[in-house]
């Protein structure tokens, strides 16, 4: 049920799942496939920041919403916790310099405060671990949009505003 969230499960890669959707979609529809809008919430956050990290190349523009368990661009840890055996894991290194010219928000509840019961040197609720992968991003070039919704808890609906109003202002620079 929760395996989207780190990518891969065995045999499984779900950003392949995903851009195989895209595939079919864009056939059925004839959309512009090449590049697209990436928001998730929650666990969609989590597959939103890692899919980002395999593909930057396929995103016009990231929103991550309020994941729990986060990856980190850090070389000294594994995955999924951070980078050091990425290569090893998706069969290619990652891209910073593409990851650079991604615009990515970060968007979170100023009221996401629940304590998170596993543990992490990041922080104990989505706020304190979005702010340490905002300043991890940011150590490594990456800029970030940084939200916070006042008075929104753990609710996907509630963050969406300043969710569109980035994706907008992406939109109004193509």
């Amino acid at each position: 049920m929760d395996n989207y969230k780190f990518i891969k499960f065995h045999d499984i890669r779900f950003d392949m799942v995903l851009l195989s959707m895209i595939d079919d979609v864009a056939l059925r529809y004839s959309i512009i496939k090449e590049k697209f809008l990436m928001h998730g919430f929650s666990g969609g956050g989590q597959f939103a920041h890692r899919f980002f990290y395999l593909h930057p190349d396929r995103l016009l523009g990231v929103s991550i919403g309020s994941p729990g368990r986060i990856t980190y661009l850090d070389t000294s840890k594994a995955w999924f916790n951070g980078i050091a055996d990425f290569e090893e894991q998706f069969g290619r290194p990652i891209n910073i310099n593409k990851l650079k010219k991604v615009p990515v928000q970060m968007v979170v509840g100023s009221k996401d405060i629940e304590y998170l019961s596993d543990y992490s040197p990041y922080g104990d609720n989505r706020i304190e671990r979005l702010k340490s992968l905002r300043n991890n991003f940011e150590e490594n070039g990456i800029h970030v949009q940084y939200d916070e919704v006042a008075g929104a808890a753990h609710e996907g609906f509630k963050i969406l505003p300043p969710v569109k109003n980035f994706f907008i202002s992406i939109l109004q620079n193509e």
